[in-house]
């Protein structure tokens, strides 16, 4: 429940700065822990039903992985906000392109969110280092997804990465080396 839970309380307590229409603008990152295990932002625009994108720190079987979850704005699966009653295709798939550099990912439904993986780490889904490292110097991230009917783009989100420069290195130092894995922590 932690995943859904800091989202809720960043909300409500207006850890975030907001937009007038209420949306969230910039990065916030995990507090009271170091380095932080997620930062999260809100698209800058997006045709998706999409309302957070985190960067997270995920524990895998042999070391933590980064991943790039989204939130949506309401149950359901990943849709463009002019198709809510569709259906998922069975192939659905993903592009991130950052500053004109494009990677294909996998869409992977989960409990309560998406998440978004250009490589894996043993079995688990995971962003690449060379994805990472743009997101780390890039300006501008765009997801492209094609989700239903044909081979065509049919939902997308822009994310500011220039804004969130300093979170994404935070998040970064969660998988380094050393670090402990905290699936492995003892009880």
């Amino acid at each position: 429940m932690r995943r859904i839970g800091w989202l809720i309380g960043m909300l409500a307590t207006g850890a975030a700065a907001a937009t007038p229409s209420g949306t969230p603008t910039g990065w916030w990152l995990e507090e009271g822990v170091n380095p932080p295990g997620y930062a999260a932002t809100a698209p800058l625009r997006t045709d998706a039903n999409i309302d957070t994108v985190v960067l997270m720190c995920e524990a895998g079987t042999n070391g933590r992985v980064l991943q790039l979850q989204l939130y949506l704005t309401e149950e359901g699966p990943l849709l463009p906000v002019s198709r809510p009653d569709a259906e998922i295709k069975a192939d659905p798939r993903a592009e991130l392109v950052i500053d004109g550099l494009a990677f294909t990912a996998e869409i992977l439904f989960a409990d309560a969110h998406v998440v978004l993986a250009d490589s894996r780490r043993e079995a688990w889904p995971a962003l690449s280092p060379a994805l990472v490292d743009a997101m780390g110097r890039g300006t501008r991230l765009t997801l492209r997804f094609d989700l239903i009917g044909d081979s065509s783009i049919d939902g997308s989100a822009v994310i500011d990465l220039a804004a969130g420069r300093d979170a994404i290195a935070a998040v970064r130092r969660c998988v380094a080396p050393g670090m402990p894995n905290v699936a492995e922590a003892p009880r």
